[in-house]
């Protein structure tokens, strides 16, 4: 890309045949340096958005595995309430029952 830019730069304007041609070549000079600097634009931006699409999937990742930790402690809250409540409810009725040795 620069070194097209280098080879038209380089053409005299004497050279050419007419004036016509003046203004392409001084157009496609400057459409090949705003080609450039896009090529240019676009790979660092891709760069970055690279970078920042795996901090991303990095803390996706974070709180898939902290989501899954507390629905873990949840579930163990749970049963572990649900059986203490199993064990309440059953002593009454153990009590109420006269015992025959």
């Amino acid at each position: 890309m620069v070194g097209l830019i280098n080879s038209l730069s380089s053409i005299q304007l004497s050279d050419l045949a007419s004036d016509s041609t003046t203004g392409t070549l001084l157009g496609i000079g400057e459409a090949l340096i705003s080609t450039a600097a896009g090529l240019v634009i676009a790979i660092v931006s891709l760069a970055f958005y690279r970078l920042f699409q795996g901090f991303v999937f990095g803390q996706a990742k974070v709180f898939r595995q902290s989501g899954s930790e507390l629905e873990l402690l949840y579930r163990q809250a749970w049963s572990a309430q649900h059986r203490s409540t199993e064990v309440l409810e059953s002593k009454p009725a153990e009590v109420a029952a006269p015992h025959e040795n």
